[in-house]
């Protein structure tokens, strides 16, 4: 059955096209760009919410997991202001926690190196965003949707790389370069030791 979520994407060009790679990286088959979802799961699509519009800065506030219930995530807590009055999610159980998911798959030991790689870190960042985008689980072009706007070039470390090859790494070789591009998005020095192209040959 047709879902409908509202979901807010990054309006920072650089940041957005950060979080595509970590999460592309991490999950070739993923095929929604990295997005915070504001509410869902709705059975029809939430008209009033397609004409919200509003400004804000989110704020990573660090790494968090959730691994039980036969689920694997790895996300980014985030938060900004009024983030409440969008809240919505009825398949939500507990206290709300707007988040960024970075890996939601079904690989565990790949989902605790990587929380265990970045966690250390704490990401920390903010970036600005502009009006919500209401969304279909049955969309046309979702299927591909990320991989469509993946940009390799984002990082200095992936270049040279096209689609396929980010697809063909080894699992560490992905989490390095999704934890380098996380820490692109706070502004230091990402670090990727004995990853180049010649890996793949």
């Amino acid at each position: 059955m047709k879902k409908f979520f509202v979901f807010i994407y990054p309006s920072d060009g650089r940041v957005q096209k950060l979080l595509d790679l970590s999460v592309f990286v991490l999950n070739p088959n993923e095929k929604w760009p990295a997005h915070v979802t504001l509410a869902g799961p709705f059975d029809r699509r939430p008209n009033s919410r397609s004409n919200s519009n509003f400004d804000a800065t989110i704020f990573s506030l660090g790494v968090w997991n959730f691994f039980k219930d036969g689920l694997n995530t790895v996300y980014l807590k985030v938060g900004f202001t009024d983030w409440r009055k969008y809240w919505t999610k009825p398949d939500f159980v507990g206290d709300p926690v707007p988040h960024l998911s970075l890996y939601n798959g079904k690989d565990r030991d790949l989902a605790a190196q990587l929380f265990y790689r970045i966690q250390p870190t704490q990401p920390y960042f903010g970036f600005k965003i502009n009006g919500i985008t209401v969304v279909s689980s049955e969309s046309a072009q979702a299927e591909t949707l990320l991989r469509s706007r993946v940009d390799p070039r984002c990082l200095p470390a992936t270049s040279n790389y096209t689609i396929d090859e980010l697809a063909r790494l080894t699992k560490e070789e992905r989490i390095a370069i999704a934890a380098a591009a996380l820490s692109a998005c706070s502004d230091s020095e990402p670090s990727l030791p004995g990853l180049g192209k010649s890996n793949l040959t």
